[in-house]
C-alpha cells in the first residue's frame, strides 16, 4: 500500500465540500448504490476552483447540519480523511462515529470504505496485522455490497498488506480469489497484472520456476494486449528471476527490451531501475565496458529524476563489479560508503551489504584489522533483520580474515557457525523445493479446471451464439415464408379478382349473345310469317324457296356454337358434368338444358330455337325424364335438377 498524499491533495481529492452539498443530499432519491458512487466520482471531477481552502473546517461544518444517518456518516468518513495527516487518534474516533451511522442504516459500501480506510490509518500506525483485520472485515462489506471489482481492489491491499506482514500464504490466497473472479469475467489485463503479483509472492517463497511461468504468463496477455508498460515489468521481474538462478545470458535479452520498452513508454524511473539490472548482468557475463556504462547511465538518469535509492543501488552493483575486478577500488569505497548511507534508514539489509562490502575492499587491500571490524559491523546488522543468506557469508569472510589474522579459534567458531547456517539454509532449501513441486503440482491441476471451466463458458457462450443464430434464421424463414404467403395470397386474390371480372365479361357476352340470338330469331320468326302469307296468297315458287331457305338450321347452328362456347366458358363445371353423366343428350336436349339452366322461360327457349312453345314443352319433359334418377321424386323441376349437376 502506498502513503496516502498530504492533507488537502487527500480532502480535494475526495472533494469533501462538492460532495456534501451537491451528491450526498440526493442519495435517498437513488435506488442504486453504484450509481450513487458514479456521480461521487464525477463530483471529484467537477468544479475544483469553487472548493473552499479549508476542507477540515467545511466539513467540521458540514456534519453538524441535520442529514439522513446514512449522508452524516458518508460526511464524517470524509472529515475523517481529512483530518488524517493532521491527528490520526481523531481519524480513528471519525471513523468509529461514521460507523455508528452506517452500521444501522446497513450501508455496505460506506461501511467497506470507513474498513478500507482505517486499514490505511493502521498500516501507516505500523500495525499491519490490524491493517489485515480491517481489510477482511471491508471485504464482507464489499461482499454484501456486491461491488466485484471493489472487492478486487481490496483484495489487492490485502495482498501487499499480508506480504509485508509475513504472511505469504494469506496474500496467495487472497490473490488466486480474485484471479478466479477475473478468469470468470474474462478482465484479461487486470487477470495478468495479478499474474505478476502472484509471480513476486512466488519469489519471496522461492518458488522461482512458479514466478518465472506467471511472469511469461503476463508478459504474453500484455503483448497481446499491446499494453507496452505492462510487457517492460514482466520482461524486467523475467530476466531478474533468470538471474537469481545464474541464467545471465538468458536473462540478457529480457533487460535489453524491457529497458527500451520502458524508454519507449517514458516510464524513465523503471529505465534506470532496468539499466542497473543490465549493468550488473553485462557484469556476469564479463562485459565490463558495457556494464561501466551502464551503470554510468543509470546513476546519470537517477540523479535527473532525482531518484536516491536507485543512485544507491547502481552505486552499489558498480563498486561490487569494480571490487571484482580488482579496478577503481577508491572509486567503489566511495560508492558504497555514499550507499550505506541512503540504505541505513530504508533498507537496513542493503546497508550491511554495503558494509560488506567495504570489508571486502579492505581486504583487498590487506588491511585485515579494518575489514574484520567492518565484517562484525554487517554481521550485527544481518543479525538484528534476520538475513541469514547474508549472514553466512558474512561469517565467511570473517572466518577466513581472522585466518589471516591467525587467529585460528576464533576462525573455526566463524567457519563452524557459517558451516550450521548452511545446514539450515539447505534444509530450508530442499522444503522449499518439495512444497514448490507440490504447488506446480496444485497448480496444474487448478489450470487445468480453469481451462475446463474456460471451455465450457466457450462452449455455451457458442452454443447461445448458435441457438441466436438459429432464431435468427427462424425468424428470417417465418418472415419469408410470411411473405410469400401474402404474395401468394395477394396473387390469388388478383387472379380471383382476374377470373371474377372475365366471368362478368363472359356472362355480359352470353347474355349478349342469347339477346341477340333472340332480337335475331324474332326477325326471322317476322320474316317468316311475312312470306309465309305472301306465298299462300300468290303461290309465288321464289317466295316458297327463300321461305324453305331461312327455315334450315344451318343458319342458326353458327350463332349457337358461338352460344355454346360463351356458356361452356361461364359454367364449365356444368357442361362437363352435363356431358359426362348423359352423354345420349341431343343437340337440342343441351341447347334446352343451357337455356333452362339460366333461367329462361319457356316461350324464350321456343324463341331462341325458333321453335313452337308446345315443341319446347315437350322437350323439356323428356329432357327431365332422362335427368331424373331413382333417388328423386318427380316433383322437383328441371331447375332444380339441372342446378345440382353443377
Amino acid at each position: 500500500m502506498l502513503p496516502l498524499p498530504p492533507p488537502k491533495i487527500l480532502a480535494w481529492t475526495n472533494r469533501g465540500q462538492l460532495v456534501n452539498t451537491v451528491v450526498l443530499p440526493y442519495i435517498h432519491l437513488m435506488k442504486s448504490q453504484r450509481f450513487f458512487f458514479i456521480l461521487l466520482q464525477a463530483a471529484v471531477l467537477l468544479l475544483p476552483q469553487k472548493l473552499p481552502a479549508d476542507p477540515i473546517d467545511s466539513l467540521a461544518q458540514l456534519v453538524q447540519q441535520p442529514a439522513h444517518d446514512t449522508i452524516t456518516g458518508m460526511r464524517y468518513l470524509e472529515l475523517a480523511k481529512a483530518w488524517f495527516w493532521e491527528n490520526p487518534v481523531k481519524t480513528d474516533s471519525l471513523l468509529r462515529i461514521a460507523e455508528s451511522y452506517l452500521g444501522p442504516q446497513q450501508y455496505y459500501r460506506g461501511l467497506s470504505d470507513v474498513h478500507n480506510f482505517r486499514a490505511n490509518y493502521h498500516y501507516m500506525g505500523g500495525r499491519p496485522l490490524s491493517a489485515c483485520s480491517s481489510l477482511d472485515t471491508a471485504m464482507q462489506f464489499a461482499a454484501l455490497d456486491g461491488d466485484s471489482l471493489h472487492m478486487i481492489g481490496i483484495r489487492k491491499n490485502l495482498t501487499i498488506l499480508r506480504s509485508e506482514a509475513g504472511d505469504i500464504e494469506g496474500a496467495l490466497e487472497a490473490i488466486e480469489e480474485s484471479m478466479q473472479y477475473l478468469v470468470a469475467h474474462q478482465d484479461s489485463s487486470l487477470l495478468a497484472e495479478h499474474f505478476v503479483q502472484r509471480g513476486l509472492l512466488y519469489q519471496q517463497k522461492g518458488y522461482r520456476r512458479l514466478a518465472l511461468k506467471d511472469f511469461q504468463t503476463a508478459r504474453e496477455v500484455h503483448l497481446a494486449l499491446q499494453e507496452t508498460a505492462r510487457v517492460a515489468e514482466a520482461e524486467q521481474h523475467i530476466g531478474k528471476t533468470l538471474f537469481d538462478e545464474s541464467n545471465y545470458q538468458e536473462a540478457l535479452p529480457y533487460f535489453i527490451a524491457s529497458a527500451k520498452r520502458y524508454q519507449l513508454a517514458g516510464q524513465q524511473q523503471y529505465y534506470a531501475e532496468v539499466l542497473t539490472l543490465l549493468g550488473t548482468n553485462y557484469h556476469r557475463l564479463q562485459k565490463h565496458r558495457l556494464a561501466d556504462s551502464t551503470f554510468a547511465a543509470s546513476i546519470a538518469l537517477s540523479n535527473q529524476l532525482q531518484q536516491p535509492y536507485n543512485i544507491a543501488h547502481a552505486q552499489l552493483l558498480r563498486a561490487e563489479s569494480w571490487l571484482e575486478r580488482g579496478h577503481q577500488l577508491g572509486q567503489a569505497a566511495s560508492d558504497a560508503s555514499t550507499a550505506q548511507l541512503v540504505f541505513e534508514e530504508v533498507l537496513p539489509i542493503m546497508a550491511g551489504s554495503c558494509q560488506m562490502l567495504l570489508a571486502r575492499i579492505d581486504s583487498a587491500q590487506q588491511r585485515w584489522l579494518p575489514a574484520l571490524d567492518k565484517a562484525d559491523r554487517s554481521i550485527a546488522i544481518f543479525e538484528d533483520h534476520e538475513g541469514a543468506s547474508y549472514l553466512r557469508g558474512a561469517l565467511r569472510f570473517k572466518a577466513a580474515v581472522l585466518s589471516k589474522l591467525s587467529r585460528p579459534e576464533q576462525a573455526l567458531a566463524a567457519y563452524e557457525r557459517a558451516q550450521a547456517l548452511s545446514d539450515s539454509l539447505f534444509s530450508i532449501q530442499q522444503a522449499q523445493a518439495i512444497a514448490e513441486l507440490h504447488l506446480e503440482y496444485d497448480t496444474e491441476l487448478k489450470e487445468r479446471e480453469i481451462a475446463l471451466k474456460a471451455a465450457q463458458i466457450k462452449r455455451l457462450a457458442s452454443e447461445k451464439e448458435n441457438a441466436l443464430l438459429r432464431n435468427r434464421l427462424l425468424g428470417l424463414g417465418l418472415l419469408a415464408a410470411l411473405l410469400l404467403l401474402g404474395g401468394g395470397y395477394y396473387t390469388y386474390r388478383l387472379r380471383q379478382r382476374t377470373l371474377k371480372a372475365e366471368v362478368r365479361h363472359r356472362e355480359r357476352e352470353l347474355a349478349a349473345q342469347r339477346l341477340h340470338l333472340l332480337q335475331k330469331n324474332n326477325i326471322l320468326q317476322q320474316v317468316e310469317d311475312q312470306l309465309s302469307n305472301q306465298t299462300t296468297t300468290s303461290g309465288d315458287e321464289g317466295h316458297q324457296k327463300l321461305l324453305n331457305s331461312l327455315r334450315t338450321q344451318d343458319t342458326l347452328d353458327k350463332d349457337w356454337d358461338t352460344f355454346t362456347s360463351y356458356f361452356k366458358a361461364v359454367h364449365a363445371d356444368f357442361s362437363e358434368q352435363l356431358e359426362r353423366k348423359f352423354p345420349t343428350l341431343s343437340i337440342t336436349e343441351k341447347r334446352l338444358a343451357y337455356l333452362f339452366r339460366l333461367g329462361t322461360t319457356i316461350a324464350e327457349a321456343a324463341a331462341l330455337l325458333n321453335i313452337q312453345p308446345e315443341s319446347v314443352r315437350k322437350g323439356k319433359y323428356r329432357l327431365k325424364k332422362k335427368l331424373a334418377t331413382a333417388t328423386e321424386t318427380d316433383n322437383q323441376s328441371l331447375e332444380d335438377m339441372l342446378r345440382q349437376i353443377g
